[in-house]
């Protein structure tokens, strides 16, 4: 039971660390991108939608912890 459980701890960690990745770059990516480039992509998706996914995956590693 104890491995399962930080099995899938540390696999939450590693989404909650790629959601912040996503989130830096498209907080990073100039307004100016080309709307078909990857970080226009970036872009065209709402912040909000990066930090609930952020505020989830945080409080999700926080009780697996």
């Amino acid at each position: 039971m104890v491995t399962t459980l930080l099995i899938v701890h540390g696999l939450v960690a590693v989404a909650l660390l790629g959601a912040i990745t996503h989130q830096a770059l498209a907080s990073w990516a100039s307004a100016a991108a080309r709307p078909g480039s990857f970080f226009g992509r970036f872009r065209t998706v709402p912040a909000a939608s990066f930090a609930n996914a952020v505020i989830v995956l945080y409080i999700a590693t926080a009780l697996l912890g």
